[in-house]
């Protein structure tokens, strides 16, 4: 006979309200085991985000908090394709294969923020020039929607 039914096949209605009890109760324990150790890296004591020399020692920063995020990575993603995945400044294909940094259009040292509308992916070769000889880089315009961040 199943469990909450009487003999004549009808639900026993205190044996039903007792099981849902003890279903209620049943708990699955977590193994701690299986949780991956994240650690922090601790910002250099020198660091100013207000000092433009400390620039790209934040964004570098920045992209490892975005990749270790679920979402930073649907920053990621969002970036990419509203530049439909390409560099601003060469032009190519931005992939796994060739990697990609965050820069800020407007450095964090003189306002900017860490929202999508401040970011650009770029190679980091293209990045290393856009720093190195202070170029100016645009935010490219998508033809169509691209979603929300």
């Amino acid at each position: 006979m199943a469990l909450g039914q009487r003999s004549d096949g009808q639900a026993n209605p205190e044996e039903m309200a007792e099981s849902r009890i003890h279903r209620a109760r049943q708990l699955r324990l977590y193994s701690l085991a299986y949780t991956p150790i994240r650690r922090h890296t601790k910002i250099k004591g020198e660091a100013n985000p207000y000092d433009p020399h400390w620039e790209k020692y934040f964004e570098q920063r920045l992209d490892v908090k975005t990749v270790g995020s679920l979402r930073g990575l649907k920053m990621l993603l969002f970036l990419w394709r509203e530049q439909e995945g390409k560099c601003p400044v060469c032009q190519e294909r931005i992939t796994k294969l060739t990697g990609w940094q965050t820069h800020h259009l407007i450095w964090k040292s003189h306002g900017g923020t860490d929202g999508a509308s401040n970011l650009v992916l770029l190679h980091p070769g293209c990045h290393q020039e856009v720093h190195s000889q202070k170029l100016v880089v645009v935010k490219p315009r998508p033809e169509k929607g691209v979603g929300k961040a």
